[in-house]
């Protein structure tokens, strides 16, 4: 059975992040599952093409593969963030290249797609600390988030699949800053000031799933090396398509990294020929010096 997410929206930072975790998730099931968009009388409607029923799909959710922090041999007491655990050794890039070694050497899936997403030693930063995901300007502590203990009700989350978000009050980085329906961090992100660190359970899951098959990497920009990656328009904006062909977990990620989609005025004729039928572009918002969170996207092409 198909599953229509109606309430999944295109101009919502996070909806290529979540499609991505829910597609990554079907596929650790062993479900080949792909997405597309498509025109419905009420707009667009995002659709999944699986087998599975809503319950099936939460399963699937709830058993995707998650890294365990204590299972990576840390040089040092676990802290909040990475960054300041590598800035402690002597060597930080050969500190992660050990660190991904021993986890890839233990069959440690999880947890080397974890140290793979977080940061890129392919763009250092002025203590030659490797530069950090830019899909996370909304997490100021990325390994205290992925620590999080979430109740991972089957019922609950087939009911948010089907008819979407149910905020609840909670941590506030667990947004992960790319919610504009919430406030963060005592950011204006949302209208109602109660609303502030409200967190959906199954967006966070989503994100996360997501944000593990989406390691950043290293561009050149005006001379200089800075941290790029899918999705990942400049150090402040990403731009996401809108995707009418079925995509699997792989093919959305090479969309998600098609230079197209990027430019100031995308080629809409070079896009339609590809199945995209539009882009929009979303542009963080500081909240303080290391935090930022992401408005609805405007469109763009």
């Amino acid at each position: 059975m198909d599953l229509q997410l109606g309430w999944m929206r295109p101009e919502a930072p996070y909806m290529p992040i979540a499609t991505l975790g829910l597609l990554s998730a079907l596929e650790d099931a062993g479900d080949l599952a792909t997405a597309a968009w498509r025109e419905a009388p009420i707009g667009l409607i995002l659709e999944v093409f699986t087998n599975r029923s809503p319950d099936e799909v939460a399963d699937a959710i709830i058993e995707a593969p998650w890294p365990d922090l204590g299972l990576i041999p840390w040089a040092t007491t676990l802290g909040q963030a990475i960054k300041p655990m590598l800035s402690e050794a002597a060597d930080p890039v050969s500190e992660l290249r050990r660190l991904r070694r021993a986890v890839s050497d233990r069959g440690l899936a999880a947890e080397r797609r974890l140290l793979d997403c977080l940061v890129t030693e392919a763009a250092l930063d002025d203590g030659g600390v490797p530069g950090r995901n830019r899909l996370l300007r909304g997490v100021k502590a990325d390994l205290s988030s992925v620590k999080e203990k979430m109740k991972l009700d089957r019922e609950t989350l087939a009911v948010e699949l089907v008819e979407g978000p149910l905020w609840k009050n909670g941590g506030s980085g667990l947004g992960l800053g790319l919610s504009p329906e919430v406030q963060t961090f005592g950011g204006t992100t949302g209208r109602n000031p109660s609303s502030v660190g409200s967190h959906s359970v199954l967006l966070y899951k989503l994100l996360w799933l997501g944000l593990l098959r989406l390691p950043p990497y290293g561009v050149l920009h005006r001379g200089r090396r800075m941290v790029g990656g899918p999705l990942i328009t400049d150090q402040s904006s990403v731009s996401w398509p809108i995707w009418t062909s079925r995509l699997d977990s792989r093919q959305l990620k090479t969309y998600f990294s098609m230079s197209e989609i990027h430019e100031p005025e995308p080629n809409v004729d070079f896009l339609s020929r590809r199945g995209v039928t539009a882009v929009y572009r979303s542009t963080s918002v500081p909240i303080n010096t290391m935090v930022s969170v992401f408005r609805w996207g405007r469109r763009v092409a």
